[in-house]
């Protein structure tokens, strides 16, 4: 497993995971972190 990222993103709520969409379709390797297990809430 790599631990290389473009961008790493604290919080996986609404804006959160919007960033993390749009970096992936931009060809970027995202990493996501939240205290919840569920994205987007």
């Amino acid at each position: 497993m790599s631990l290389n990222y473009d961008l790493v993103i604290v919080g996986a709520g609404p804006g959160g995971t919007s960033t993390a969409i749009s970096a992936l379709k931009a060809g970027g390797k995202v990493m996501i972190l939240d205290r919840k297990t569920n994205v987007g809430v």
